[in-house]
């Protein structure tokens, strides 16, 4: 379920530790040294490090210390000198458990996870006690093996609701929903993977592979909303109430999915009202013929919200006889495709499509 932890050590100390430190560089413009911070007092000599930022990148995780200019209260500051950096570990939990992060790994896996990268970070010179750090981003996530590829989906997940998140883009593969504080996406994880074994040019690199593997993730952006959506924001209470944090995804999820999939055709019935319409007000020249050439295929009409809900809108949007030319020209088209045996859609309404993806993302395995 948890893909990026993103937390900050709250108590920690650094001898001799493995870390690469940045020296500030000349602002060209200026002529002038850009600034340096107090970063971290190395224990081993006793002296304070000086520097831009100090980062280490390990292979499963990266750790960085660098000011922390959120906080410029002197007086706060001068009672919690801790808080003039910030010490943060990025890491991939199921990437560093695998090596891979396809599929999402168990609370077992996970408490492994953190045991072992406690363990590291002390092999380089980092102590501390990860139990204590402060969570500031957790994306949450879950595979679906679909029984079509992603693109055959991609006219229904684009219907859907999604509850407090603002905009919108669709990437062709990937439909992203965010503000500032929390993302939705949903995409072709074949895609994604396909995409990174060809600019590695990894051997394994399969461009025949079907795209039959939905991935979802609900990302928690800021500290604010771990604490909002889960309920806590301390990393020993992540593996303790894992149920919580698994919660916070299929809360989410349902609120998106959670219409009766027959609702679905009647979203799409508005918009094909809206469109209908606004191509007949602009005065474009064979109306319907053109909204159909740049929206849906004749055959998918009857698959979407079928042939006679679609004659009903051109009979109210234009007249009984476009109606009654347009249901002919439909079913046509739709007894052709069957008869060439050349159809390369799913044959599946969108509302059993609807319905396949929220049986399978809403089912908790227990």
């Amino acid at each position: 379920m948890i893909d990026t932890f993103n937390f900050s050590l709250t108590d920690l100390e650094i001898s001799g530790a493995n870390l690469i430190i940045e020296t500030p560089n000349y602002n060209h413009s200026t002529g002038e040294l850009e600034p340096t911070y107090d970063l971290f007092r190395d224990t081993r000599t006793g002296k304070m490090v000086n520097a831009k930022k100090a980062y280490l990148n390990h292979p499963k995780f990266t750790f960085e210390i660098r000011p922390n200019h959120f906080h410029n209260d002197l007086n706060l500051i001068h009672n919690r000198p801790d808080l003039t950096t910030i010490k943060r570990i990025n890491v991939s939990i199921p990437r560093y458990a695998r090596g891979q992060n396809t599929y999402p790994v168990s609370v077992k896996e996970f408490q492994g996870v953190l045991t072992d990268l406690e363990y590291t970070l002390r092999e380089n010179g980092i102590k501390t006690n990860i139990n204590n750090g402060e969570v500031g981003r957790v994306d949450l996530c879950k595979m679906v093996n679909t029984n079509y590829e992603f693109s055959n989906y991609l006219n229904v997940l684009s219907l859907l609701d999604f509850k407090r998140l603002d905009k919108n883009r669709d990437y062709g593969t990937t439909l992203l929903s965010y503000n500032n504080q929390r993302q939705y996406a949903i995409y072709d994880k074949i895609e994604e993977e396909t995409i990174k074994a060809k600019r590695e040019k990894r051997k394994d690199y399969n461009p025949n592979q079907k795209h039959q593997l939905m991935r979802f993730e609900y990302r928690l952006l800021k500290s604010k909303s771990v604490k909002s959506q889960i309920g806590f924001t301390s990393v020993k209470e992540f593996p303790k109430n894992y149920d919580q944090v698994e919660r916070a995804f299929y809360e989410y999820s349902l609120t998106t999915f959670g219409k009766e999939p027959e609702n679905i055709t009647s979203l799409l019935i508005e918009d094909f009202r809206t469109g209908l319409l606004d191509y007949k007000q602009r005065g474009i020249r064979n109306p319907i013929e053109q909204f159909i050439l740049h929206h849906i295929s004749l055959p998918q009409i009857e698959t979407s919200i079928g042939t006679e809900k679609f004659v009903q809108l051109v009979k109210e949007t234009f007249n009984r006889q476009a109606a009654s030319d347009w249901k002919r020209k439909i079913r046509k088209a739709t007894k052709e495709v069957e008869l060439s045996k050349l159809d390369s859609i799913t044959k599946e309404s969108y509302v059993s499509l609807y319905k396949e993806i929220k049986t399978k993302l809403l089912m908790r395995v227990v």
